[in-house]
């Protein structure tokens, strides 16, 4: 991004809902870490079912991409140079931080954690944003294992703009609200099968709802008639999914486990409803005072500008602390929480301190280069805009609207 400054309005609690999201992952990938814990405590065990809930905030982000994209796409479709500059921003803003972690995860399992193998064939499928397929080939690797959602995203905004660029509006609120349903019945259709759940939780059909229904939001604020029954309904919604999630997670004894498929079944619809309702809320100004004082909170606005990395850089670190706490240095230490809980805070530190060099040395040079490389494209138009700037204008157009 340029530092140049400008009068829109950012939206925080949208960073905010972010970081949150970034986050809920952060701690469910710390959650084998209270495995070593010294005996089973009714607190351990409640921490760890806790933590473990937050696989779904790759859900948010889902839901927030979507959004967040969609609307980019609407406001530029219709420019002559819109494929350029679309796929040309997608590249300034994800390749860098990603070839970078990428590199360096590789290069340190290969020299120095030979039994954390990476294998040519899923640095491929790394490379062609197609690592959520090597669940079905079993040739994933564990450093990397997360760049399965991001494989999906790019997956689906390769395809996405097509349909957006050709449909009205109107008909491409009830597609992208047809994918959704669509992905929901394949995913209890495989279910029923007793397909692999860890099959169902990554692969691409079943797993673009979140991405579908928060496209489905963006198109809904640009349409008058899905907005006044956004605006009149939004609370009653997000009520009804906060209460099926709560059923859910009663159901299934508290077990809202991604290796659960009824809990991919019960939950994953729930959270993405959720988050779209409070992405709408956030855009309207009108979610509960509470909420919008904990997505405005500077850590968790400060989480979400910069949860890219962090999500990217979090995996490797945590999975190879938690194998040298189960059979390399970390073991010689003595068990037990206080010991654990050192291990996850510096964890954690070191998690974010790389996040912090990759914001300022990779990811912030790379944007403001797309930026200036757009500019150029352009001849100064910006009808082309960036994720932020797109956001601001709805934000602002929705408050005209008020």
């Amino acid at each position: 991004m340029s530092s140049t400054a400008r009068p829109l309005n950012r939206v925080p609690q949208l960073d905010g809902i972010r970081g949150f999201a970034v986050a809920a992952v952060v701690f469910v990938h710390l959650s084998p870490m209270l495995e070593f814990s010294a005996g089973k405590s009714l607190l351990n065990i409640a921490l760890y079912h806790i933590f473990h809930v937050g696989w779904l905030g790759v859900d948010i982000f889902f839901v927030l991409s979507g959004f967040l994209i969609t609307g980019i796409i609407l406001k530029s479709r219709h420019k002559p140079n819109f494929w350029t500059v679309f796929y040309a921003r997608r590249g300034f803003r994800i390749l860098p931080a990603f070839f970078a972690v990428l590199a360096a995860t590789v290069f340190v399992a290969h020299f120095f954690a030979a039994e954390a193998k990476v294998s040519s064939s899923f640095i491929l499928a790394a490379v062609f944003f197609m690592a959520n397929w090597t669940i079905v080939t079993s040739t994933e690797s564990p450093l990397l294992g997360h760049l399965w959602s991001l494989a999906i995203e790019e997956q689906f905004y390769f395809l996405w703009p097509h349909a957006a660029k050709r449909l009205s509006n109107s008909t491409l609120l009830k597609f992208a609200l047809s994918l959704a349903v669509a992905c929901e019945l394949l995913r209890i259709v495989l279910v029923v099968l007793h397909i692999n759940a860890y099959v169902i939780y990554k692969i691409t059909p079943t797993r673009t709802d979140g991405l579908s229904i928060g496209a489905a939001l963006a198109i809904g604020i640009a349409l008058p008639s899905a907005h006044r029954f956004l605006a009149d309904y939004w609370r009653r919604i997000a009520v009804s999914a906060a209460t099926l999630l709560v059923i859910a997670f009663l159901v299934l004894r508290a077990g809202l486990f991604e290796f659960n498929p009824w809990s991919q079944v019960m939950a994953i619809p729930a959270v993405a409803v959720l988050t779209a309702m409070l992405i709408f809320g956030a855009m309207e100004s009108t979610l509960p005072a509470g909420l919008a004082w904990f997505f405005s909170l500077p850590f968790m606005t400060y989480l979400g500008r910069r949860s890219y990395a962090l999500y990217l850089i979090h995996v490797p670190v945590l999975v190879t602390v938690e194998a040298s706490r189960r059979n390399g240095r970390l073991h010689r230490l003595p068990p037990g929480g206080a010991v654990n809980s050192l291990l996850m805070i510096l964890a954690v530190a070191v998690c974010l301190a790389l996040t912090e060099i990759s914001w300022k040395l990779i990811e912030s040079p790379a944007q403001i280069l797309g930026h200036r490389w757009v500019r150029n494209k352009e001849g100064g138009n910006r009808a082309n805009l960036s994720e932020e700037e797109a956001i601001t204008q709805l934000a602002n157009q929705n408050r005209l609207r008020q």
